[in-house]
Formats: C-alpha cells, structure tokens, sequence
C-alpha cells in the first residue's frame, strides 16, 4: 500500500480503530480539507480542531518510531499518548471547554 497522507491518517485500519475510538467518523471526500471541514461540522464538538491535531500527532509519531526504529505500534500505545497529550495542551483550551474536554477524555478513555 502507499503511503500518502489520506493513507496514514484516514485509511490504514490502524488509523481508523483510533478515530473509532475517539467516537470519529470521517465524512467521505477527495480533499483533505473538506474531509476535516465536514466532519468537524457533522461533530460540532468546539474542541474538534484539538482533538484532531493531537490525535493526528500521535498518529504520525507511532508510524515515524516503527518505520525508523522499529518500535511496536499498539492501540494502548496510542491512547495513553493521545491522553497524555491531551492533558499537556488542556491550557491551549478556552477556559470554558476545558471541563468539557476531560469529561469527554474520561468517558472515551
């Protein structure tokens, strides 16, 4: 399979057990920017953009350790990453969503 971005953050059934798991569907669309647009509306979760970016890192850091140091990439892996992250940005989150953010964190995780 090549990989390009729609592969590696959309497609690969890693990827998509990890969207699954944070209660994301991506809506179907040729271009990036819709694909993130739609959904984001489709959730109307304020925090979308947060969420997606951190999840998206998290993402791209697993496949760089097991393509270039051939590190194991596991789904428990991802989540405690994912949720660690999530804590180290909470203060990037407006002050009003950030209970909203680790209530939603706790009843996914």
């Amino acid at each position: 399979v090549e990989e390009d971005i729609s592969h590696l953050f959309f497609e690969c059934p890693f990827a998509i057990s990890c969207w699954q798991k944070l209660g994301i569907h991506w809506q179907q669309s040729t271009c990036l920017h819709d694909r993130i647009a739609r959904t984001r509306q489709a959730m109307q979760l304020p925090y979308f953009m947060v969420i997606f970016i951190i999840a998206a890192w998290e993402l791209w850091n697993l496949r760089n350790g097991k393509i270039f140091e051939g590190n194991s990439v596991t789904m428990n892996l991802w989540t405690v990453r994912f949720k660690k992250q999530i804590i180290r940005q909470l203060h990037r989150v407006k002050d009003d969503f950030r209970p909203i953010v680790i209530q939603w964190l706790e009843t996914i995780m």
